[in-house]
């Protein structure tokens, strides 16, 4: 994974794999109800983007080890692809 700006006018930072492809998640309510699904990992500036990737690691880890396995979504290809 790595963080690279893109040619977009807004939120053009993006988290992207290796070869390329945007990564998406879904955003979810206060709730937890998914309210939007595939929606680009994106900040406006690329500070931002590390504090998401940061805090999102904590997220993996805290899941990890009560044996969940998070799981990144690549929309275009309906792809899940295993992260822990």
């Amino acid at each position: 994974m790595k963080i690279v700006k893109l040619g977009y006018s807004r939120s053009p930072w993006r988290l992207v794999t290796d070869d390329g492809r945007e990564m998406c998640t879904d955003v979810r309510d206060d709730a937890g109800q998914i309210i939007a699904s595939g929606h680009p990992i994106c900040a406006e500036t690329k500070a931002e983007m590390v504090d998401w990737v940061l805090s999102r690691l904590g997220w993996y880890v805290e899941h990890a080890r009560a044996g969940l396995v998070p799981v990144v979504h690549f929309p275009e290809t309906k792809i899940y692809v295993e992260t822990a």
